[in-house]
């Protein structure tokens, strides 16, 4: 009986400190955020209160260029998240910032949401996200669409995670 008890807390624990259950969805829209804070290490997160109809915002910007942004968008007077975003534009001439500028911030913030979202599809988003065509992944729980958009200098690179 002790060993069950012992697998059930870790099972439980694991959910906590990970801030996501398989299949479970998203937690909290406070949630989620302190859970990004703290997965992306982010030291300027902003939470945009709720307003004219729309749900509160999270963002966290990084990078010297300010190329990575991820937020987390609120279900408006419901606490709950509608999706989250990770945007890196990748710099592909340089203007100023660099090839490629903030690469090694959106390498970081790519893991962070594969181990939050989609950790048994790792692989599968890892190679997404660096081609240059739009795909569609489904995890336990979510939803992760990647859309790639080239302009003159950027190539747009987004993942927009929403919940089953």
């Amino acid at each position: 009986m002790k060993t069950y008890r012992k697998l059930a807390l870790s099972v439980i624990g694991f959910i906590l400190v990970s801030g996501t259950a398989f299949g479970a969805g998203f937690q909290s829209f406070s949630s989620e955020s302190s859970a990004a804070t703290q997965a992306l290490n982010c030291r300027n997160s902003k939470v945009t209160p709720a307003s004219y109809g729309m749900g509160a915002l999270y963002g966290c910007i990084q990078g010297k260029a300010e190329t990575v942004k991820w937020f987390i968008n609120e279900i408006p007077d419901t606490g709950r998240v509608e999706n989250i975003k990770l945007m890196w534009n990748d710099w592909f001439k340089n203007i100023g910032y660099g090839l490629h500028a903030d690469k090694r911030e959106a390498e970081k913030a790519l893991e962070a949401l594969i181990q939050m979202y989609a950790p048994q599809k790792a692989s599968e988003v890892q190679q997404t996200f660096w081609a240059n065509s739009n795909k569609t992944i489904e995890s336990d729980g979510f939803v992760l669409k990647y859309t790639y958009s080239r302009g003159p200098s950027i190539d747009e690179r987004l993942i927009v995670v929403t919940s089953k």
